[in-house]
């Protein structure tokens, strides 16, 4: 029996993908970022496994992104996650690129950025 006190209702979203571009080595998602187009809040998971797709200079250095990301979009405050995107369309190009947003519907955001990661950022 479905509990329908606990669905949520679909909102609208957008999602990008970070990817990785290293000379030698195949490129590959390493990121999703979803946007809430409601709050504006932006939600995003990293790979943590950074040393299978680079090197161990880099893989230290991108390790940090995620804590970076963070303090990034606190510091922007308020709708900080559309300002932080759209900071990194203007900024990222050549290692780290992101993918153009694809707007969905979503009920349970975690869920589906879970998902998204999964389908799109484990393998490399």
């Amino acid at each position: 029996m479905v509990n329908f006190s606990r669905v949520q209702p679909e909102t609208d979203a957008q999602v990008a993908f970070l990817r990785l571009v290293l000379p030698g080595r195949p490129e590959c998602n390493v990121g999703v970022f979803l946007l809430h187009q409601a709050t504006g809040s932006l939600y995003f998971r990293l790979r943590e496994d950074w040393d299978r797709v680079a090197e161990a200079e880099e893989a230290e250095l991108l390790s940090q992104l995620s804590h970076d990301f963070r303090n990034r979009i606190q510091e922007l405050g308020e709708k900080g996650g559309q300002a932080f995107l759209e900071s990194l369309e203007d900024q990222l190009s050549n290692v780290l690129q992101l993918t153009g947003r694809t707007s969905l519907k979503v009920g349970d955001v975690r869920a589906a950025i879970d998902r998204l990661f999964e389908e799109n950022c484990t393998t490399a």
